[in-house]
């Protein structure tokens, strides 16, 4: 197959709030931008996804000191103070920015949600992360500078340890040059030479049996960071979301935190409210605490779920003022929320750690690369267990302070060059079973949702880690290193890495907190 080159001063992988936030801000400073997705739509993130809404400041008797003292509560103390500052003080002006230069039409009123002592949350219906994501796409692609380039998955980074065609380039510090990139219409792989690399490939949902996360949540980011040398960190601290739609049949629908934040509440088979006996803020505790009390509610009385209850704690009128999408899509499995109550799971939600990242600059452990939103830890803003609704602004504003360091220094970063880097080398032998593939999936998101889930023990992370690490090291010396390259590979190997990442984070930390548990 023919080389294919791309140089760009800029690329972005990942099409969710930080990525395209970061390339328009890139943009309006005239800096060429390459963002490329794997997926065939843009839109196909978990921004899209998300539905409640992003924080901002309340208008009233809120404060980005009370948000800081939220933010750290719901993160069990292991936040990144100075991340939390910075989102603190940067929210308001962020959500200034998405109305008055993106054109994102908010609510007039605020809400709360379950962690938080303000009604502080903007949102659009139940639909806040599309209305963004459309917005911020719609501005994107009217810039001539920013390029999109879809059905692109991204194989492995490009540095100059792994893949210089000199040998002398070892005793020099490591950078990274951009990324080897798979046209999945062709199969052809293109060498992606790049001054500067984001990466904001979004979360790892998939690698569990239960998720709230698009078919594309699996791990790319982190995956390819920690081949290439990069540091990772909190891992462990994986967020389940409490009440994602728990149909036979029926996708694992978000039930967004605003149904709770708005006076729903949880019910057994009975219609007992139950939270209280849990915590005492109720059904408006954080995620963690709720998750598992549904969890334990779920195995004292044998059932698959418990209830949300709305009908009974609003009037219809709000119900589909606030709630229009989660009403469509419930009625179509015979669920009427202003009537019904709605059957809710847990289901894995959040990565609140990921690539290790720098506060102040988004900049990770390699040269020249970077990383923000759920892909990075940002600084730590999400501690062990994130705030409701400080994904969004979170992957905003890193992906502003990424693009601000970018342009202050992409004039003294050098392009790489074609001959410097090495071409991709292709297999001839045949191609791994599609079944192959899927009996691995099936068998690692089976075990991570047992052993590595809500309630972790010692002898489930013990099993983990070991049948993980094994499958892993099979994928990779088996698999893909002997056979030709396709998405469905690139999806296991990197859902493979991130689980045995997780896994071990897991064993590794002995001490409970926010959304990492531990029985044993």
């Amino acid at each position: 197959m023919k080389e294919n080159i791309i140089q760009t001063p800029v690329l972005i992988i990942g099409t969710g709030i930080a990525g395209l936030t970061a390339a328009d801000n890139l943009g309006a400073q005239g800096i060429e931008v390459t963002i490329v997705t794997k997926s065939h739509d843009p839109k196909d993130t978990n921004t899209v996804k998300a539905q409640g809404g992003i924080n901002g400041i309340g208008r009233s008797d809120d404060s980005p000191d009370l948000l800081s003292k939220n933010t750290l509560t719901a993160g069990a103390g292991r936040c990144g103070k100075r991340a939390v500052e910075i989102l603190s003080q940067q929210a308001e002006p962020y959500i200034d920015y998405l109305v008055r230069e993106v054109g994102v039409q908010f609510a007039s009123d605020q809400t709360r949600e379950g962690g938080h002592d303000a009604f502080r949350t903007w949102h659009v219906a139940d639909e806040t992360g599309k209305a963004i994501e459309l917005a911020l796409l719609k501005k994107v692609v009217d810039n001539p500078r920013i390029h999109i380039l879809t059905d692109m998955t991204a194989v492995d980074l490009l540095t100059s340890w792994h893949h210089s065609t000199d040998f002398q380039a070892s005793y020099e510090p490591n950078f990274c040059a951009g990324a080897y990139l798979l046209n999945k219409k062709t199969g052809e792989i293109t060498k992606a030479l790049a001054k500067h690399t984001i990466l904001a490939t979004g979360g790892a949902g998939q690698i569990f049996k239960r998720t709230s996360n698009p078919e594309g949540a699996t791990g790319d980011g982190v995956a390819m960071a920690h081949r290439a040398g990069v540091a990772v960190d909190n891992l462990e601290y994986v967020q389940f979301h409490p009440t994602t739609l728990a149909i036979s049949g029926a996708p694992s629908l978000l039930i967004t935190e605003a149904a709770r934040g708005e006076g729903g509440e949880l019910v057994d088979q009975k219609g007992r409210e139950f939270m209280k006996d849990y915590d005492e803020r109720g059904s408006r505790a954080t995620r963690d605490i709720v998750s598992r009390a549904l969890r334990d509610m779920m195995i004292k009385n044998d059932m698959p779920h418990m209830y949300l209850n709305l009908h009974s704690y609003m009037t219809r009128d709000k119900i589909l003022e606030h709630f229009p999408m989660i009403y469509t899509e419930c009625l179509k499995y015979g669920v009427d929320i202003t009537k019904d109550n709605i059957p809710v799971a847990p289901a894995a939600h959040f990565m609140c750690g990921g690539i290790w990242t720098d506060a102040e600059t988004g900049a990770t452990t390699l040269k020249n690369l970077w990383a923000a939103g759920e892909t990075a830890t940002n600084g730590g803003i999400h501690g062990a267990n994130r705030l409701a609704s400080n994904s969004l602004v979170a992957g905003g504003i890193w992906g502003e302070i990424v693009a601000r360091q970018i342009v202050a220094g992409i004039k003294t970063t050098g392009m790489p060059k074609n001959d410097e880097i090495k071409s991709w080398t292709y297999h001839s032998r045949k191609p791994v079973d599609a079944g192959v593939i899927q009996m691995y999936l099936d068998i690692i998101r089976s075990i991570m949702w047992t052993e590595v889930g809500l309630v972790r023990d010692y002898d489930g992370l013990k099993n983990a880690r070991r049948t993980i690490s094994g499958i892993e090291r099979t994928i990779e010396n088996d698999l893909y290193h002997d056979g030709p390259i396709s998405d469905q590979l690139v999806t296991l190997r990197n859902i493979a890495l991130v689980a045995q990442l997780t896994a071990e984070a897991a064993w590794e930390n002995k001490i409970s907190a926010g959304c990492h548990y531990r029985s044993s």
